[in-house]
Formats: structure tokens, sequence, C-alpha cells
């Protein structure tokens, strides 16, 4: 299953990292790419981010848009 990643601008004190992966698509199943890290939305403390499914449809090529 993949999801896209969605920065919520909730947080008092922005992740610069987190801003930058804003409509990633990652594997729910790994995380997405973060500093080096594989992170889930709301998984590092004080993240407030949140994240949308994505649902391939046939023949879609989201291998190459994952992060």
């Amino acid at each position: 299953m993949y999801a896209k990643w969605k920065y919520t601008w909730r947080s008092e004190t922005p992740r610069e990292s987190h801003i930058h992966v804003d409509g990633a698509i990652f594997d729910v199943s790994k995380g997405c790419l973060i500093d080096g890290e594989f992170w889930l939305p709301t998984e590092a403390i004080n993240c407030k981010c949140d994240f949308t499914p994505v649902i391939p449809e046939l023949n879609d090529d989201i291998e190459k848009e994952i992060e």
C-alpha cells in the first residue's frame, strides 16, 4: 500500500524536512525517507503530518514516484 505525505502546517515548530517531503509518495510498510530514516506521519515526536492513501490504477508506474 502506498500513501502521499501531507504536511499540515499545524506545528508551532515546523520541520523543514517534513515540509520538503509534502506530496511525496511512499510505501506504508517502510515509511517515508526523511533525514536518512524512514518515518510514518505522527511517528516522530510532535509531528502532526498526515497522509492520504494512494491506490494505483492499472498501468500506473507508482514505483517511479516513490521517495
